[in-house]
């Protein structure tokens, strides 16, 4: 495994544990979102409640028509229902989104670990080509070593030069 291996791997569950995180934050927004639904349609629900019994204190007070009240209770106990119906699919939805968050933050969770296990694996190869790729630092190569030994000899190849005179046959 290469260093740039590890590295590009790493950068790939990045992006991937980003882009869970950004669904995990939507999807805690919208959780939120049908909790307070739930609260402010259960205080509807109780608003509703209470018009039904202002309407029946008023057919006791012989104010209202029994036929009349009778549509009118009848109206409200449908807005009511609505409500009631309303409520409970915002309690689904929020069962929903918990179920949501709870399957992205294990995923967010997983994809932090395989993070941290490649970058981990990035470094233990980087830290191992290090040393490996220079075993000769501070070390002379053997070209360097050929010209120092040819620059600290000159005047005995200027000799051994001087020797090969090349002799002239007599004839």
């Amino acid at each position: 495994m290469t260093v740039d291996k590890s590295k590009m791997r790493a950068n790939a569950i990045h992006d991937v544990g980003s882009r869970l995180d950004d669904e995990l934050e939507k999807a805690k927004g919208f959780l939120h979102q049908s909790v307070g639904a739930v609260a402010a349609l259960d205080e509807a629900a109780k608003d509703v409640a209470a018009l039904v019994s202002q309407v029946q204190a008023r057919i006791d007070d012989k104010t209202l028509d029994g036929e009349v009240a009778k549509e009118v209770i009848n109206w409200i106990e449908k807005a009511g229902n609505t409500v009631l119906n309303l409520r409970g699919q915002s309690r689904n939805q929020g069962t929903k989104f918990e179920g949501v968050v709870t399957g992205l933050t294990a995923a967010v969770s997983v994809t932090s670990k395989m993070y941290t296990v490649e970058e981990t694996k990035a470094g233990m190869v980087e830290d191992q080509l290090i040393p490996a790729a220079d075993p000769l630092a501070g070390k002379k190569t053997i070209k360097q070593l050929r010209l120092e030994e040819a620059a600290s000899k000159p005047a005995a190849k200027k000799k051994a030069a001087k020797k090969k005179v090349v002799k002239k046959k007599r004839v």
